[in-house]
This record gives structure tokens, C-alpha cells and sequence, in this order.
């Protein structure tokens, strides 16, 4: 064997030895590209750690109005579904700031703005439902849903109408 090597050319071998050696780089250049290229796709999907953007925007929907409130420092923590059987559509009950909300999204704000005339002043009364509240209501209307706050933490109440503006009933705790 080593009179075979012997009887070939030098100039050839270290042709081939470079035709080699280029081959192998492109593999590993390829196969580095691929890594990074995969690194850099898995990281882009990663969700980011800053905190959400506003949108900016007035309330509108249930989105809005949890985006709103955590973009003014309110805790907010989804707690699950509620029905009221004076409203057509099921609501989110989300815990904000240690006191329940009930938010009730229609299909349009016409659809709210109706549902919101129904209301009585005192709130005690919606449509053909009298209800026995175990503390006043507050209801809210901002866009196509309806905010509801039973409860009489004033301090709660304040910050909330920052958010919401006035109750649409003129309950005073």
C-alpha cells in the first residue's frame, strides 16, 4: 500500500486532500447554518418576557377591558363563566383587585346599549327581573359589553370608573 501512495503524484494528493477538506467544510458550514437557522426559529416562537403593549384604545370588549386594566396596575385574574338570567349572553367573572367583576360581551355596543336600557336606576330591576342583590349593583357599559360590580368598597368602586367610566344606574352605596 505504501508503494502505491508512493507512486502517486503529490500534486494530486494534495488536490484531493484539499477537494476533501472543502467538502467537509460545506458539510459543516451547511449543517452549522441549519442549527442556527433552527435556534433562531424555536427562540422567534418563544413568547416574549416584556410585559403586554396597550392597545391603546377606549374599552370595547372583554379583551380591551382586561388589557386596560392591567396596563393601569390592576390585578387581574380570570375566574370563570357567570349567567345572569336577565342578560341573553353568558359573562367572564374575572377577580380584580380582590373584588369579583362580571363582564357580559354582546354582539355589538347596539346590542348592549339595549340590553343596558333595561336596567332599572336603583339596578334592582332588569327587564322583567327583580333582583334581590346581596349588596348594591353597579353596572357598567363600555362598547358591547356590560360591566357588573356588586359591592361597596368605594375605594374599588373609584378605581374601576376610572376605567369604565360612571355605573349606568344611579345606585349610591
Amino acid at each position: 500500500m505504501n508503494a502505491r501512495l508512493s507512486s502517486i503524484p503529490s500534486s494530486h494528493s494534495q488536490s484531493r486532500t484539499k477537494s476533501v477538506l472543502r467538502r467537509l467544510s460545506r458539510a459543516k458550514a451547511l449543517r452549522f447554518c441549519g442549527t442556527l437557522c433552527f435556534l433562531l426559529t424555536v427562540m422567534g416562537c418563544r413568547g416574549s418576557d416584556a410585559p403586554p403593549v396597550s392597545h391603546g384604545g377606549p374599552v370595547h370588549d372583554h379583551v380591551s377591558l382586561v388589557d386596560t386594566l392591567r396596563t393601569q396596575g390592576f390585578t387581574v385574574e380570570p375566574t370563570g363563566p357567570v349567567t345572569q338570567p336577565f342578560f341573553p349572553v353568558p359573562g367572564q367573572t374575572l377577580h380584580v383587585e380582590g373584588q369579583d367583576i362580571q363582564v357580559f360581551e354582546f354582539s355589538d355596543a347596539d346590542a348592549a346599549k339595549s340590553q343596558a336600557e333595561e336596567i332599572s336606576p336603583d339596578g334592582m330591576t332588569v327587564g322583567q327581573t327583580a333582583v334581590q342583590w346581596v349588596h348594591p349593583p353597579h353596572f357598567f357599559i363600555a362598547g358591547k359589553i356590560i360591566v357588573l360590580y356588586v359591592g361597596t368598597d368605594r375605594k374599588f368602586l373609584n378605581q374601576i370608573k376610572t376605567v369604565l367610566g360612571e355605573p349606568i344606574n344611579q345606585h349610591v352605596p
